[in-house]
């Protein structure tokens, strides 16, 4: 229940920290739901791929074994995808590069590998929670880097994500610290 409640509280964060930015976002392309929809969507294909890298043989192989199949397995997805959309054209240039070098290296390599070892080696309730901070990071970065302003409410809903990651990874000590304070001599 404890686990529970501090999901529970980290999602209510997520909600408190990102409300208005959607609807500001979507407003001009008038495409707010399904925006929120694709996002549900990735949530979710993200939820089921760490249940099946748990639940399968998966769990069992090295990790960089695990981050080369889904790199394969997007590359056999994805390359048709885009010369079915004829998404193949473009220019190179200094920021594409960059970008393209930070999107291999940094998240398709040591973002996926760190995270395929830490399901190997954690409970995925205790690391998955950890994902909360994805939006978080985004909207610090946002702030520092481009300078966006920052609400009130996305402070607010980044004291109940932390304050839910907490719950989630401090269960043991939790749990332990209470059932001293109940057992313990009253005077």
């Amino acid at each position: 229940p404890l686990q529970g409640a501090g999901s529970l509280r980290a999602c209510a964060g997520i909600g408190t920290a990102l409300r208005g930015h959607s609807a500001a976002a979507g407003q001009g392309a008038g495409l707010p739901l399904l925006v929120d929809a694709l996002a549900l969507l990735a949530g979710a294909s993200w939820g089921v791929t760490t249940v099946v890298i748990r639940m399968s043989s998966l769990a069992r192989v090295p990790a960089k074994q695990t981050l080369l199949y889904q790199l394969v397995g997007a590359c056999v997805f994805l390359l048709p995808m885009a010369v079915l959309l004829h998404q193949t054209a473009f220019t190179i240039t200094p920021i594409l590069l960059l970008s393209l070098g930070y999107q291999v290296f940094i998240l398709s390599f040591i973002a996926f590998l760190l995270w395929f070892w830490l399901l190997r080696h954690y409970q995925a309730s205790r690391i998955g929670v950890l994902s909360f901070m994805t939006p978080l990071f985004g909207v610090v970065l946002g702030a520092v880097l481009l300078h966006e302003p920052v609400e009130p409410g996305f402070v607010t809903g980044a004291i109940l994500v932390v304050a839910g990651l907490v719950l989630v990874s401090g269960y043991g000590w939790i749990s332990q610290s209470l059932k001293k304070v109940r057992t313990a001599p009253k005077r």
